[in-house]
């Protein structure tokens, strides 16, 4: 999260993923001497990532989007371009269906703008927030259709 400069559009598929393949990685070493069954949630992708890229990969994916800023809205697609980087693979995506999208998008989860702050003012708290849940700002005037704020 902390690598994250803005919420909005965070799909919630991916860090449904990340908590679920972490737990399983948290009993797979510190758990018992029998290893736990794979996760059959949407962690199943990155364990399915390493069954069939090698070890190792996963890491890789998650280590490299630690390094990075970026919105949350692109964080499908930073994924996939990193898999893909990482396997050698351009059919590496088809694994990543399940948990996130294709393209960039600001979803359904977003704040919705809120009212100006005062009678004398335009600016208003807008759709996106810092990764700590801090609103940003933006100013009030000609709608910005959903390609437009994709794009920027």
């Amino acid at each position: 999260m902390r690598s994250l400069t803005t919420t909005a559009g965070l799909d919630h598929r991916i860090l449904d993923s990340f908590s679920d393949y972490v737990r399983y990685l948290s009993k797979f070493l510190i758990g018992p001497t029998e290893p736990p069954p794979p996760p059959t949630g949407p962690g199943k992708v990155w364990y399915q990532l390493d069954e069939l890229y090698g070890s190792g990969n996963t890491s890789f994916i998650f280590n490299t989007l630690g390094a990075r800023k970026l919105p949350a809205h692109q964080l499908g697609a930073a994924i996939r371009e990193i898999a893909e980087s990482a396997t050698g693979d351009a059919q590496v995506h088809l694994l990543l269906d399940g948990i996130c999208s294709r393209i960039p998008y600001l979803g359904r989860m977003d704040h919705e703008p809120g009212e100006p702050l005062g009678p004398d003012t335009s600016i208003r708290p807008s759709r996106g927030s810092l990764f700590n849940g801090s609103r940003l700002m933006d100013q009030i005037g000609k709608e910005v259709s959903v390609p437009a704020r994709v794009n920027d």
